[in-house]
């Protein structure tokens, strides 16, 4: 008996590469086109085929490479295109049954808030350690209230900074751009 797949297994990086061995294939008309057009626009597009199968290293899933390609300025492979697909398709074949959150991102966490709610504190904590790299002899903390008055943001500072510190030692003894 085989394990059931998760909602967002279309989302992953396992899928992706599954997805990448059938375009080598060119096994159908579909696949073919997408991969022979990938191939003339990454002719145009410099080094951008080196990036193809850095999967984690370039985000944490293939929704956030859709995101890194376009602000590179790079058409996406084909793959990550297939996959963001294929996870609308599983999320409207189960007629309701699903939310759009669990088909990309998984199911909330409790206490943690959905997928935009933890990346927006993500993007905080690395806009933080930039600042902080780059003004290494400042306080932390005065450069915390520096960037929340810079930037509106309405929250506990001590709070944000304990998270903050929890962050940056997960995410410094891991990969640097882990997400969560």
């Amino acid at each position: 008996m085989t394990t059931p797949k998760k909602n967002n297994y279309h989302n992953t990086w396992q899928f992706v590469r599954e997805m990448r061995k059938r375009y080598k294939n060119k096994n159908n008309p579909f696949i073919e086109g997408l991969e022979d057009t990938w191939e003339l626009i990454a002719d145009h597009q410099g080094d951008i085929s080196a990036w193809r199968e850095k999967d984690e290293s370039i985000s944490g899933h293939p929704l956030d490479a859709l995101g890194f390609y376009i602000e590179q300025g790079y058409y996406p492979p084909p793959e990550i295109l297939d996959a963001i697909y294929c996870s609308y398709t599983h999320y409207k074949s189960n007629a309701g049954a699903l939310e759009l959150e669990e088909v990309f991102f998984e199911s909330r966490k409790r206490g943690v808030g959905n997928y935009a709610a933890q990346q927006a504190n993500v993007s905080w904590y690395r806009h933080l350690l930039f600042i902080e790299i780059g003004r290494k002899d400042e306080n932390i903390t005065l450069l915390a209230e520096e960037m929340f008055e810079q930037f509106s943001i309405n929250k506990d500072i001590d709070s944000f900074l304990r998270s903050y510190r929890r962050w940056k030692k997960r995410s410094l003894k891991n990969k640097p751009h882990t997400d969560t």
